[in-house]
């Protein structure tokens, strides 16, 4: 039985490692907008996001972020540039926080660790 069930999860894994290298890297080129949302000293914050990815090579993703703070406030647009995997992409993001992003069919789910406060971005590609 326990056999079964690991050759099972190694099945699954494996189609999920074959579906994931599959993504076509300039899918990531366009703009994606959603919500950024991070926990904070017990509270919740959130805000508009807009990511524009502007080229992907054989190893990198090249972008801009431009969102709003805590406060609400229109923060100055940053470029970033981060390297390419088989998802998505990982690296040193906008303003120089570890960043990973995941293409998931339609949607993006970027998350940035940032003075040991995650914020999570989920986006649709407009263009």
């Amino acid at each position: 039985m326990v056999k079964s069930l690991l050759l099972c999860g190694a099945m699954v894994l494996d189609l999920v490692g074959s579906a994931a290298a599959q993504m076509d890297p300039k899918s990531l080129v366009g703009v994606w907008e959603g919500t950024w949302n991070s926990r904070a000293s017990e509270r919740q914050y959130s805000g508009p996001i807009t990511v524009t990815i502007t080229k992907v090579d054989d190893s990198k993703v090249y972008g801009k972020t431009e969102s709003t703070d805590i406060r609400g406030q229109n923060t100055p647009p940053v470029i970033w540039t981060s390297g390419l995997t088989p998802t998505g992409f990982h690296g040193v993001g906008p303003q120089g926080f570890p960043t990973t992003g995941t293409l998931d069919g339609d949607k993006l789910l970027v998350i940035t660790q940032r003075a040991g406060v995650t914020i999570t971005s989920t986006l649709i590609k407009k263009k």
